[in-house]
């Protein structure tokens, strides 16, 4: 391994270069990671269509039945949601756990079920922005 590096030939200024680019190169997290806010309300989608919206401050159930036997059951608790019992086979959307933040989605892909968490406002430069 040392020989490795010495015929790279790093000068002491290339290693700490290497370091404090690594480094930034971890910026956008901190950056993008501060600005999700806390949604409004959850769209339900069945192949890419909305079929309902579910406000998040109304503690609730609804059952999603197909005609062909899908069934998908979703909680709206204390500004959070989550399918908590579906009859698809990966239960993947029910593994996914409780959603709150703007963005955040719950994917059933055997039924085409889509929760997708949208509304929230936060405040970029001073002027409050509503994301609908």
């Amino acid at each position: 391994m040392m020989k490795f590096l010495k015929e790279l030939r790093l000068r002491p200024l290339d290693s700490v270069l290497l370091v404090f680019l690594v480094a930034l190169s971890f910026l956008p997290i901190f950056l993008f990671a501060s600005q999700k806010t806390s949604a409004s309300e959850a769209q339900i989608k069945v192949h890419g269509k909305l079929i309902k919206t579910l406000d998040l401050s109304v503690n609730q159930e609804w059952t999603y039945e197909s005609s062909s036997g899908d069934i998908n059951k979703v909680q709206v608790k204390n500004k959070k949601v989550r399918v908590y019992e579906a009859n698809c086979p990966d239960q993947i959307d029910v593994k996914a756990g409780w959603k709150s933040k703007n963005g955040d989605t719950i994917v059933c892909l055997p039924h085409s079920f889509v929760v997708e968490l949208t509304g929230g406002k936060t405040i970029q430069d001073g002027k409050t922005v509503d994301y609908q």
